[in-house]
């Protein structure tokens, strides 16, 4: 486990990295979500036409180098035999490097030599040598934090007087993707604790705890939040309720991508 700091966030919080995932808790509450590639810095680019984009990056946490495969139609996913982003060790990055066919592609002299010392324990001075590397290196930790994205502020007009009643739970349900004899559901619970409410999702897909992607999202409600939340709830009981509108605001508000304001 280890704890880290953003370069600019303010305020009392506690983060750290455990397991792949960032684990997150301030006054709006916590979050525990999948770092994945956001903690990634790019090395170089071996291939890219129209079908595909083969490249090296490196964990800026780890030192870890990756093979990393972006297929961009569905004639890349059929032409090309390797389409898995896969770690890497100095052999298969030596190469790689030798491989690459295109002449403007080909790595300068001390770029080349650079990569070709990878993995390495000094990865870090080794890869200086390039433009961006140090800033990179500098703010690694701050694309892990929430919010991903542009915040978003949607004015609520309910009255803090008399809030409504808040349900134990929003239950919607979605049309899958994979069988028509199914829809997948999501519950998002509204937790209380004395005058306390809080809106917690957790991803229970199947198969989302071996990947890594067992996120948890907490959101602490002031009495504005909870008007808001409560005629979400109430719009998601109609015969006609658009369920996946009313998801992804749920998911922007827990991804505080979105701001609840009067």
């Amino acid at each position: 486990m280890e704890y880290i700091k953003h370069s600019k966030l303010n305020g009392q919080y506690t983060a750290f990295l455990n397991g792949g995932c960032l684990n997150y808790q301030d006054e709006k509450g916590a979050y525990k979500i999948l770092v994945g590639k956001r903690a990634w810095f790019h090395l170089l680019t071996l291939e890219e036409n129209e079908q595909v984009t083969r490249s090296l990056d490196i964990d800026l946490l780890t030192g870890n180098v990756y093979y990393s495969v972006d297929n961009h139609t569905g004639t890349g996913l059929a032409y090309y035999y390797d389409m898995n982003t896969t770690k890497v060790w100095n052999n298969r990055i030596l190469r790689l490097i030798k491989n690459i066919r295109d002449e403007d592609l080909k790595p300068e002299l001390p770029l080349k030599r650079a990569l070709q010392k990878l993995p390495c324990n000094d990865w870090a001075e080794v890869l200086s040598i390039i433009p961006g590397f140090d800033m990179a290196m500098e703010r690694r930790y701050d694309d892990l934090f929430l919010p991903h994205q542009e915040v978003t502020f949607v004015k609520f007009n309910g009255s803090d007087d008399s809030l409504p009643e808040l349900p134990e739970a929003i239950e919607l349900h979605l049309p899958s993707q994979v069988t028509t004899s199914a829809d997948l559901s999501y519950t998002f619970q509204i937790l209380m604790e004395g005058d306390t409410y809080t809106l917690h999702y957790e991803n229970n897909t199947i198969g989302a705890e071996f990947f890594n992607e067992d996120e948890v999202y907490e959101r602490l409600l002031s009495p504005k939040e909870q008007g808001w939340v409560a005629s979400l709830a109430k719009e998601a009981g109609k015969s006609d309720a658009d369920h996946e509108q009313i998801r992804q605001l749920l998911m922007l508000f827990l991804r505080r991508e979105l701001e609840i304001i009067s």
